[in-house]
């Protein structure tokens, strides 16, 4: 898990440096369980986040998806 938090991060950053802000990351519930184990996730009042974003739970994501801001 600490391999996919990794690269969940470095997509953050490049999606960061492209202008683009991560909203809101969907992944698959087995994944979220594992995911909200670590010590950078942080769970308060039923919410998980990591890196300050908010992830869900999708049962029809295969893996995880990112929630993009919308362009104005």
């Amino acid at each position: 898990m600490e391999v996919l938090l990794n690269k969940i991060h470095e997509d953050i950053d490049y999606l960061n440096s492209q202008g683009k802000q991560v909203k809101e990351i969907r992944m698959n519930p087995n994944i979220f369980e594992s995911m909200i184990e670590l010590t950078d996730v942080k769970v308060s009042k039923g919410v998980a986040t990591v890196f300050g974003i908010i992830i869900k739970a999708d049962e029809s994501i295969e893996k995880y998806v990112f929630v993009l801001d919308e362009v104005t």
